[in-house]
């Protein structure tokens, strides 16, 4: 018996190890993208439009905005924008506009949130957008940016625009040097935890299941050559093997162009 417990704690701790190397592994392995273009910093890769008659922002909240965007824009690379209106909303073709506005702005990589007040249209949606491969599109897909916008809804409900704006700013920051294959719940840590007890739980059956007797008896054991024999047969049908090829078609490819992705329009 304590052979068989000097065992288990064996490949329990080897577990554990597995466990610890999957772990640091999948923790520091991010792919954070150069911001370094060869270009100085301007000053003019961060606005906040605001359209809307009712006050939203103060002048203080808006100068801490404009200091967080720009060192965000620092240290990824990505230009922000803040519209607020109240001209346009759900019901009143608020993607076109946000098509509009975007196309002033030629930044590589562009986020922009949009954030209406009209009466009855209240909406909020942020798109991303880029020109190169890996870009802003890339690290704010679709799922990251509804995962932002689900996160300050609550904030614009209450009508507090200035944290809805700055969570929305840190979200940016924060996805961008995360790649978003490692989003995947085959990374999360509680699934490496679950894997490891897995294999420790398989090695441990392994060994206790060879600590047991051999089994001494076999087919011959209760048949005697002599005097045994076959009585009868017959033949049962039990199904037909049928085999399909699909033959694949193939299908005109996309153009280039630049990368965009959306949260998606939600009300307030």
């Amino acid at each position: 018996m304590s052979m068989i417990k000097r065992k288990i704690t064996a490949l329990l701790l080897m577990a554990s190890v597995i466990f610890s190397v999957m772990f640091v592994f999948c923790n520091v392995v991010s792919f954070a993208e150069s911001t370094d273009d060869g270009s100085d910093y301007s000053g003019e890769h961060f606005l906040i439009l605001n359209e809307a008659e009712t006050e939203t922002l103060t002048d203080d909240q808006t100068t801490a905005l404009y200091n967080e965007m720009e060192e965000a824009y620092k240290e990824t690379g990505y230009s922000i924008y803040i519209i607020i209106t109240d001209v346009v909303g759900m019901d009143t073709g608020y993607e076109s506009y946000m098509s509009e506005i975007s196309s002033y702005f030629t930044d590589k990589n562009k986020i922009l949130l949009f954030i209406s007040i009209k009466d009855g249209e209240h909406v909020v949606c942020i798109d991303s957008y880029d020109s190169d491969k890996n870009g802003a599109s890339y690290f704010l897909d679709s799922e990251r940016l509804r995962k932002i916008k689900e996160n300050i809804i609550p904030d614009l409900s209450a009508g507090n625009f200035y944290d809805a704006c700055h969570k929305c700013i840190e979200g940016i920051s924060y996805y961008s040097t995360k790649d978003p294959k490692f989003d995947s719940v085959f990374f999360k840590w509680y699934t490496h935890l679950i894997v490891a007890l897995v294999i420790a739980l398989i090695f441990v059956f392994v060994q206790v299941g060879n600590m047991g007797g051999k089994i001494t008896v076999g087919s011959r054991t209760y048949i005697n050559d002599n005097d045994s024999k076959i009585i009868g047969s017959f033949d049962r049908y039990t199904h037909t093997t049928r085999r399909v090829v699909h033959h694949e078609r193939s299908s005109g490819g996309g153009g280039g162009g630049g990368g965009h992705s959306s949260s998606g329009g939600s009300s307030f």
